[in-house]
C-alpha cells in the first residue's frame, strides 16, 4: 500500500503524470480524495493548462522521501 491518500482522478487530464492516481493502491485499505481538485486554468486546441494543489509528479515524490527522513530524525 502507498501511504498516501490517492486521487481517482476522474476528469482530470493531468492523471497519468500524477503519482495520487497512478500508485498502486492497496487492495484492502487506501484513503482517497473526496473530489478531485484540479481545475482547468487555460484551454485550446493544441494544449489544457491545469491547476491541482493535490498535484504529485516526480520531484514531489523527491520532496517526499526527504520530508520522511526529517520526521524519522534522519
Amino acid at each position: 500500500m502507498v501511504d498516501i491518500t490517492k486521487c481517482k482522478g476522474e476528469g482530470c487530464p493531468a492523471k497519468e503524470s500524477c503519482y495520487r492516481y497512478t500508485a498502486i493502491a492497496d487492495d484492502y485499505w487506501q484513503y482517497y480524495l473526496v473530489e478531485c481538485p484540479f481545475e482547468i486554468i487555460e484551454q485550446n486546441e493544441s494544449y489544457i493548462k491545469v491547476k491541482c494543489d493535490m498535484y504529485w509528479g516526480e520531484s514531489q515524490t523527491s520532496i517526499y522521501d526527504n520530508l520522511k527522513c526529517i520526521v524519522n530524525g534522519k
